[in-house]
C-alpha cells in the first residue's frame, strides 16, 4: 500500500499541495503549501482582486478566473476554505456568502475536494489562540513556514489563506506503513 496523508476526509499521497482560500468580494486570499512527511512547506501566495465599480456578477467571474488560475498554475489535491464569519451586518454576510459560493462551485468544477474552516479554528491552529488579530497570524505563519513579513509581497489575505491550508495541514498526518 502507497503512503498516504490522512485526513477526516481525504487520502493524499505524500507531497500534495494544499489550497488554502480566504474567500473576500473585493480580496480573496490563496495560498498553497506542500504537506511532506517532515510538515507543511510554503509553495506560493498571493490575492485576487475585484473591481469595485464592477457589476456584482462580473466582480463574482472574477473570483472564478483568478482562482482558476491559481488552480491551473498549482495541481492541487484539495482545497481549503474558511467559513464566513457572521457579524451583525446581514447584507454584508450575504454578499460573502454568494462570493465563497462562486469560489467553492470553482473549486468543485476542477474536482477539487473541499474542506472548511471556521476563523477560529484557523486562528488557533496558526497562533494557538481562536482569538487572534490579523496582524498575529500573519507574523506567525511567516514564521511557521520561513516566508518574507513584508505585507506588500504578503498581503494578510494571503497569509490568513495559508494559515488556512496549515490548518488543514495540521489536521492530516502520514501514514508510513510501508517505508
Amino acid at each position: 500500500m502507497p503512503n498516504t496523508i490522512q485526513s477526516p476526509i481525504n487520502l493524499l499521497p505524500p507531497d500534495s499541495l494544499i489550497l488554502g482560500v480566504d474567500p473576500g468580494t473585493a480580496v480573496t486570499g490563496w495560498g498553497v503549501l506542500r504537506l511532506t512527511t517532515k510538515g507543511a512547506r510554503f509553495i506560493g501566495a498571493g490575492v485576487v482582486r475585484t473591481k469595485p465599480a464592477d457589476p456584482f456578477e462580473s466582480r463574482l467571474l472574477q473570483l472564478s478566473t483568478g482562482l482558476i488560475e491559481v488552480i491551473n498554475q498549482y495541481p492541487c489535491a484539495v482545497a481549503a476554505v474558511e467559513e464566513p464569519f457572521f457579524g451583525e451586518n446581514a447584507k454584508s454576510a450575504l454578499i460573502l456568502g454568494q462570493a465563497r459560493g462562486a469560489l467553492l462551485l470553482t473549486l468543485a468544477q476542477h474536482g477539487l475536494a473541499v474542506t472548511s474552516y471556521s476563523p477560529r479554528e484557523v486562528k488557533r491552529a496558526a497562533v494557538g489562540n481562536g482569538n487572534a488579530i490579523k496582524e498575529q497570524v500573519a507574523f506567525m505563519i511567516a514564521r511557521i513556514l520561513n516566508i518574507p513579513t513584508d505585507t506588500k509581497a504578503f498581503p494578510t489575505d494571503a497569509t490568513d489563506a495559508l494559515a488556512i491550508a496549515l490548518c488543514h495541514a495540521l489536521r492530516c498526518r502520514i501514514d508510513n506503513r510501508g517505508i
